[in-house]
């Protein structure tokens, strides 16, 4: 049997739940609506490459992108699994497209530089590593710009800080392909 106190209280707590849910939700629809014509979609990838170390692996995972339309500038965090090695990546790449001309009405080609941290978890290691980057891919564009499609190729040479059992550097070279949606806003 419950008191009058604690139902008041368990009520008053769900309130209060309940409240900083839907002021979060508000306070993310705002911000998102004040940026103009935004595309945010998932993306899948598959991340072949050569390590100094390890010499070769492949990696798989997925992504959150974002790209915005007033500035040619597109962001992803993203998630990875090596199959070769066991090891658990996190990343995030801020990218500058230089080119995004069109070749027909809702097919464009891109190209452009970028940058690239993360970090590697591995049995006992930690490693965590940047990297420059380049890239080129396609887009199609449907449902009157609502949302797209795409596919990109990179390479990214990067420099690793290796802690844990396997001290030391890494120097890899990963050749992220990707493929996604973005639905624009």
């Amino acid at each position: 049997m419950t008191t009058p106190t604690a139902t008041r209280t368990l009520r008053r707590t769900t309130y209060i739940q309940t409240l900083r849910t839907l002021l979060l939700a508000a306070a993310a629809a705002l911000c998102c609506a004040a940026l103009p014509a935004d595309g945010i979609g998932p993306q899948l990838r598959i991340i072949p490459g050569i390590s100094t170390e390890d010499g070769r692996f492949l990696a798989a995972g997925a992504a959150c992108s974002m790209k915005f339309d007033r500035i040619p500038f597109y962001i992803a965090v993203s998630t990875d699994f090596d199959f070769l090695s066991g090891s658990f990546d996190v990343s995030a790449a801020a990218d500058y497209w230089i080119l995004n001309p069109r070749i027909s009405d809702c097919w464009k080609w891109f190209f452009g530089v970028g940058l690239m941290a993360g970090a590697s978890f591995s049995g006992s290691s930690v490693s965590v590593g940047a990297a420059p980057r380049a890239f080129f891919g396609m887009s199609w564009i449907f449902f009157d710009g609502y949302f797209e499609l795409y596919a990109q190729q990179g390479v990214q040479p990067e420099v690793r800080a290796v802690f844990g059992q396997d001290s030391g550097m890494q120097v890899p070279i990963r050749f992220p392909s990707d493929v996604g949606v973005r639905f624009w806003f």
